[in-house]
């Protein structure tokens, strides 16, 4: 498992399915494109693995924007999957070392997460909630659990190296969520185990197994079942993928209306707009808003 990953499946005798993601190519490829400082770098590679694990809970064109919100110096986190697992991210403040004195700074007093569920452009469902534990990967969880009234448990895990060009060593994810006729004492007992350190440290290994998700799954159900019987399916990998193009950021200059596209092409031949998931510039003019007629 050199590569990135994400496998899906059901523990049979507890009935809980399970998730499990490695995102670190495609963590290191965003965290890149934002020139992140190691702290926002962390905070947002613990977004993307557990957005990445909500693609194992879509089908065909279906896609989840998720949105962490902060009065902190942190501002926003945006991710977003779809059932190929394909990721885009963002981070409002990509230089959060400079930007604080203590770890509180980074959060603020309030912040909430959203959850958007859409396909071809048209919402399925949506729901916010406040967000107060401090950590994108539990916020999902809570959000899960209350919002969508799925039991969840979450566990993640982001590691470094000392490598500017590739400065994430490891970035993973782990999910429990409770089946409808699951006990939800066990499930509880289950989630405990996920949250504890041990299990982040088998999650953090630095050259797992093939069989790593089946180490995980016996250590987080010892407690009810000695074997877990578990049925499992390989999904598509995470992979960095924008769907940003010259006719989508024409669409996007087009909305700023007439007056102000009159204004900005008196000084210029073409506009400037650059994506903010990938950092492309596009270079917008009158002609391309013209095919969009």
């Amino acid at each position: 498992m050199n590569q990135d990953y994400l496998y899906r499946g059901v523990i049979d005798d507890l009935d809980m399915r399970f998730v499990i993601a490695d995102c670190t190519q495609a963590a290191n490829q965003i965290i890149l494109n934002h020139d992140c400082d190691p702290v926002a770098a962390a905070i947002l590679a613990n977004g993307i693995a557990s957005t990445a694990l909500l693609s194992a809970l879509l089908i065909e064109d279906e896609k989840y924007t998720v949105k962490w919100k902060t009065d902190g110096a942190l501002g926003l986190v945006m991710a977003d999957c779809n059932a190929q697992t394909h990721l885009r991210a963002l981070i409002s403040n990509p230089h959060l070392a400079s930007s604080i004195q203590e770890e509180s700074e980074i959060w603020g007093k309030e912040g909430s997460i959203s959850l958007i569920k859409s396909s071809q452009s048209k919402i399925l469902n949506s729901g916010v909630v406040e967000a107060n534990f401090h950590d994108l990967s539990q916020d999902l969880a809570f959000f899960l659990s209350f919002s969508d009234q799925i039991e969840t448990g979450i566990a993640t895990t982001v590691n470094f190296n000392p490598d500017p060009h590739n400065p994430i060593r490891n970035c993973r994810a782990f999910m429990i969520q409770a089946l409808p006729d699951c006990n939800l004492e066990r499930f509880e007992k289950v989630r405990g185990k996920l949250a504890d350190a041990h299990a982040k440290q088998l999650l953090a290994q630095d050259s797992p197994s093939d069989n790593h998700f089946e180490i995980i799954l016996k250590y987080i159900s010892e407690t009810l079942i000695k074997q877990p019987q578990f049925s499992l399916e390989e999904a598509p990998p995470p992979q960095f993928k924008c769907t940003c193009s010259q006719k989508a950021i024409a669409q996007v200059a087009k909305s700023l209306g007439q007056d102000e596209l009159d204004d900005a092409f008196k000084t210029s031949n073409a506009l400037k707009i650059t994506c903010q998931f990938c950092n492309t510039t596009y270079e917008i003019t009158k002609a391309d808003l013209e095919r969009l007629t």
